[in-house]
């Protein structure tokens, strides 16, 4: 059995309105309630033939034991025993909820409570307010409660029945009617979600599904329509301006020609043409990643493999690390790993559809990463980075027989600035030794005679960067011009 607690019922009870609603409203609490909250109503404890004094101290007794007081307020002027009750139990801190279902405005408070200020503003009280005549309205309206109650016989029972669906679907429509408002507040439109979703019935829900679809694919039809229509317009119109103007013509604002298209005179909508170049150039990224320059694992030159391919080397590291400079140069030079006449059209066919998305100095870059992973290893790495570097601030540099990077003197300063740049922090220590060389008499560089000397028929790694650069620049920039 749940616990109980006393309220006291401070409120008038002066003729059979009073006494009938006061019952009812107890009645009420305790059902609700669950027997949890139990009111004791004064004029179950009154007698008309007691004294005043008996009267009043019997009230105040039970007000001192109840464990809450809940005062009617009704009336444009409260009832003045009523406010004593309510006094008398803030000051011994009860507990207290006011109640108020008078719909008519009173008191001295402006914006506040309607009633007298000196009844406002007590701790540990709560108010509740509400329009009875509207509640009484709604429900001996038209499927209401009250009329419910009240209908009898089967013709009364089925116009009750009739009202009431046709209440339901009048709170339907209004609350549709909100959602479909695009300036309605999103508190409004919240509350008749709920109104909805509290008042339709599971065919109408479905309903409501089936004619969203029919609605967004008609929307999206239409829109469909209306695109198909402005795009052959726009095409009308680049037609029109091609003839006058020939190649020099514009597409419409909004528009743009069709990347896919190789005649260049088919216009789309500019949205469409972006996104094409962007699936064209995501899944050139990927193509990019998938063939760009794989770093082989480097694989530890021990003196025993040294030894074995150019006799016994020394047993220093510098003697071991020589030995293998001169096996991967000598590695670089085969056929397999120059650049080959199979390495330059797969640059090109990498490169050929870039000239509208990719700069000059885009493809440069793109260029160097193919070089590198075509003509290197890891223990070379250092020193094409190098000739790469120099090369695009238009120094020319080799790499000799010792390893070292060679230029001419006068550019040495300029390239030991532009290498420590380039193999700048953790990379310092990797930065290849670098070496001026003198110009003979006839104007050629001593160390590309003394390469070409030593491996005739071979070119430098100079020339083979230079040369490659310079070739698929070329094809890139004719392919742009016929685009």
């Amino acid at each position: 059995m749940p616990e109980q607690n006393s309220v006291y019922f401070a409120g008038d009870l002066f003729n059979h309105k009073d006494l009938t609603g006061n019952l009812l409203l107890a009645e009420a609490i305790e059902r609700e309630s669950s027997g949890h909250y139990v009111c004791v109503l004064p004029q179950h404890l009154e007698q008309s033939t007691s004294r005043s004094i008996d009267i009043r101290n019997n009230d105040l007794s039970k007000i001192v034991s109840a464990d809450l007081i809940l005062v009617n307020f009704d009336g444009t002027e409260l009832d003045s025993g009523t406010v004593i009750e309510f006094l008398f139990a803030k000051a011994l801190d009860v507990p207290a909820v006011i109640l108020r279902s008078d719909f008519r405005s009173a008191g001295d408070q402006e914006r506040g409570d309607p009633w007298n200020l000196m009844c406002s503003g007590y701790p540990r009280t709560g108010k509740l307010t509400l329009n009875a005549m509207a509640w009484y309205q709604d429900a001996w309206g038209k499927g209401g409660k009250l009329a419910r109650g009240l209908a009898f016989t089967k013709k009364q029972k089925a116009k009750v029945a009739r009202d009431a669906e046709e209440k339901r679907k009048g709170k339907v429509s209004d609350a549709q009617s909100i959602l479909d408002d695009p300036k309605a507040k999103q508190k409004d439109k919240d509350k008749a979600q709920a109104d909805l979703d509290k008042h339709q019935t599971s065919a109408e829900k479905d309903k409501a599904i089936v004619d969203k679809d029919k609605e967004d694919e008609l929307a999206k039809t239409a829109k469909d329509d209306a695109k198909e229509i402005g795009t052959k317009a726009a095409q009308d119109k680049f037609d029109q301006s091609r003839k006058k103007y020939g190649d020099d013509a514009q597409p419409p604002k909004g528009y743009s020609l069709d990347p896919e298209d190789k005649s260049k005179t088919k216009v789309i909508p500019t949205a469409d043409a972006k996104k094409i170049k962007a699936d064209r150039q995501q899944a050139l990224d990927k193509k990019i990643t998938a063939k760009g320059p794989q770093t082989p694992k480097k694989k530890k030159v021990t003196k025993r493999d040294v030894g074995a391919k150019y006799g016994q080397a020394g047993t220093s590291k510098k003697s071991q690390k020589k030995a293998a400079r001169k096996a991967l140069i000598k590695k670089a030079r085969d056929k397999d790993m120059g650049v080959t006449d199979q390495f330059i059209p797969y640059c090109m066919s990498v490169l050929s559809d870039l000239t509208e998305d990719f700069t000059k100095e885009d493809r440069t870059q793109l260029l160097e990463e193919l070089v590198l992973e075509e003509t290197m290893t890891l223990q070379e790495s250092e020193e094409l980075q190098a000739i790469m570097a120099l090369d695009d601030a238009k120094i020319k540099a080799d790499i000799n027989r010792k390893g070292q990077v060679v230029v001419k003197k006068k550019d040495l300063k300029k390239a030991e600035k532009i290498l420590k740049k380039e193999f700048s922090g953790k990379m310092k220590t990797l930065m290849p030794k670098l070496v001026g060389e003198e110009v003979l008499e006839d104007g050629t560089d001593a160390m590309v005679n003394q390469y070409k000397n030593d491996t005739p028929g071979q070119r430098t790694a100079w020339e083979v960067v230079s040369k490659a650069r310079a070739k698929i620049i070329e094809a890139v920039d004719a392919e742009a011009a016929r685009e």
